[in-house]
């Protein structure tokens, strides 16, 4: 590898690095101020998935990055639905508890007065998220794209 391509390669890993700093650090403020694991486990998922699409993005040739990209949406939208969606996260937990991820479930629980995995995945990636990542939110981590990347 010459100099050049190993700091290339070294800046294409603090982007890596960066992801994983934000998502943990938000993981373990969560769960020290609310007191449940579920927000580390939750934000460390996230995290690993998103850093791992970035951490291959540069192993991947020109024609094949949009691989890395893909391999994060799955994971990220995966662990959305199925684990969030239909609960199977909570198994972890002792119990299967779904949630509804959808734009209702969003009013229902803030009007309820309660803070549920809809209002936290709509403050992260429908507000907070672009404005921290731009567009690249929707690009990498965001199930709807990634099922409509999907489609013809």
């Amino acid at each position: 590898m010459k100099e050049n391509d190993y700091k290339l390669f070294r800046e294409d890993l603090k982007n890596l690095f960066i992801i994983l700093g934000i998502f943990y650090f938000i993981a373990i403020v969560l769960w020290f101020c609310f007191d449940s694991i579920f927000y580390l486990v939750n934000f460390v998922i996230i995290g690993t998935s998103l850093g791992l699409g970035i951490g291959l993005w540069p192993i991947f040739s020109r024609e094949k990055r949009d691989i890395a990209r893909q391999i994060s949406q799955i994971l990220v939208g995966g662990y959305l639905f199925f684990g969030i969606g239909f609960g199977l996260i909570f198994v972890f937990f002792g119990r299967i508890t779904p949630e509804n991820m959808q734009f209702e479930g969003f009013w229902f629980w803030l009007l309820a007065g309660s803070y549920a995995a809809a209002v936290l995945h709509y403050l992260i990636a429908k507000i907070f998220g672009p404005f921290l990542f731009n567009r690249g939110w929707c690009g990498w981590a965001c199930w709807t794209a990634a099922v409509l990347d999907l489609l013809p």
